[in-house]
């Protein structure tokens, strides 16, 4: 696990994550209908473990793109996620 932190505010701070921890967070989020209702992504559907995992490595492989993982300082909890896109170096 790479767990660095990247930023760090009060309550919270960014961390990069291995796929495999995003996308186990990312199936128990996508349980939750008020959760993808809020997202207003996609249509509402549940993802698997093995297809957020393999949805987050193929996005990893990406030069624009940057997902990091929302954790709490109390507890290191993860509770969410945030992407930037479009960099170019």
């Amino acid at each position: 696990m790479m767990n660095t932190d990247i930023l760090r505010g009060k309550l919270v701070r960014l961390t990069m994550e291995e796929p495999e921890t995003m996308a186990k967070s990312f199936s128990q989020w996508s349980a939750d209908s008020e959760y993808l209702r809020l997202l207003d992504w996609d249509p509402a559907r549940r993802f698997s473990v093995k297809n957020s995992q393999k949805w987050f490595e193929k996005m990893c492989e990406r030069d624009d793109l940057h997902f990091f993982a929302i954790r709490t300082l109390k507890g290191d909890k993860v509770i969410g996620e945030i992407g930037l896109n479009g960099i170019r170096w």
